[in-house]
């Protein structure tokens, strides 16, 4: 999901008290990390509600609808963590404790397939996508994965990379972090 900057709802941006400059000012890492599909840090916007001006902290994210069009979807910080998967208690437990969680979930074609799930401890919301989405590389910081070591990253596990200095580096998929 590579988008541009000119295809950005900049009309939707500005009901959240955000202009086109505004948003193009955003840090060079949140502004990549919309143009990429992610989500940002937080940010603070403003919503005119009536004669009230109500300031909140969210992250932003943009999607592509079928028409091709992009939508702003902003995501608050929530009292609760939203539960709209149905995940079991001990599932919530796990993802409250900092884990990913691999889980079954019927997809809008109506087929079960695997989902990684993890929580935005922020925003208290569950981030997911499908598993045969993600696509691991084959090498990362020049080493070469293993079968083993890439298997793990799609369980949702960390591994240890050596660099060339000989520097120990936890990689995992993170789809909460921007980077």
């Amino acid at each position: 999901m590579n988008y541009e900057a000119k295809d950005l709802p900049y009309n939707q941006f500005e009901k959240i008290g955000m202009d086109k400059r505004e948003v193009l000012a955003m840090s060079s890492e949140d502004l990549k990390a919309l143009l990429n599909g992610r989500t940002t840090k937080l940010q603070t916007i403003r919503i005119k509600d009536q004669d009230v001006e109500k300031t909140m902290q969210v992250k932003l994210s943009v999607e592509r609808f079928p028409d091709g069009s992009l939508n702003l979807m902003v995501h608050p910080i929530r009292k609760e963590i939203k539960n709209d998967d149905k995940l079991s208690e001990s599932q919530l437990q796990k993802l409250k404790q900092g884990e990913t969680l691999i889980a079954p979930k019927t997809s809008m074609n109506g087929e079960k397939e695997l989902y990684l799930y993890q929580l935005d401890r922020e925003t208290r919301e569950i981030v997911k996508t499908r598993l045969n989405s993600i696509s691991v590389p084959r090498y990362l910081m020049d080493i070469e994965l293993s079968a083993k070591d890439r298997s793990n990253l799609l369980q949702g596990k960390t591994i240890d990379l050596e660099d060339r200095y000989g520097k120990v580096h936890k990689v995992a998929i993170d789809l909460i972090d921007p980077k």
